[in-house]
C-alpha cells in the first residue's frame, strides 16, 4: 500500500487518550498515530462524500 500523502499538524487530544491508544496497541505493527491518522481520514471521507440534506424553511420560497 502506498504512503499517503502527510502534512504536520497539531492536535490537541484529551489528557491521557492517546497514551491509552498506545497501551492499547502494544505488541503490535500499528501506532497511535496510524488510528488517529486513519479515524480523521475515515471522518473527512465520510462527510465530503455526503450529500447535502437541505430542509425548506416553512415560509420561505427558494
Amino acid at each position: 500500500m502506498p504512503k499517503p500523502d502527510l502534512m504536520k499538524h497539531t492536535l490537541h487530544l484529551r489528557k491521557g487518550d492517546y497514551d491509552k491508544i498506545r497501551e492499547h496497541l502494544r505488541g503490535t505493527t500499528i501506532t497511535a498515530a496510524d488510528v488517529v491518522r486513519g479515524l480523521v481520514s475515515s471522518y473527512v471521507d465520510k462527510v465530503v462524500d455526503a450529500p447535502v440534506e437541505v430542509k425548506p424553511v416553512e415560509g420561505l420560497s427558494l
